[in-house]
């Protein structure tokens, strides 16, 4: 994620939306059976980071 701003434009981040783009490109089950691009691009996330992403969301995807 390189721009907060653009991302919540285009729809990717949707705060309090686990359902959101972002966060479904990053869950390897989700990416796979919506047929989208992972993300990170080179691979899946680790799952140990997708827990505090999926919680920020849902908190609110603050910028800070």
């Amino acid at each position: 994620m390189t721009d907060y701003q653009l991302m919540l434009t285009r729809g990717i981040l949707i705060p309090g939306d686990i359902q959101s783009k972002m966060y479904r490109r990053m869950n390897e089950l989700d990416r796979v059976l919506s047929g989208l691009t992972p993300m990170p691009i080179d691979g899946s996330l680790d799952y140990r980071y997708i827990a505090p992403v999926s919680e920020w969301i849902l908190n609110g995807a603050k910028n800070n």
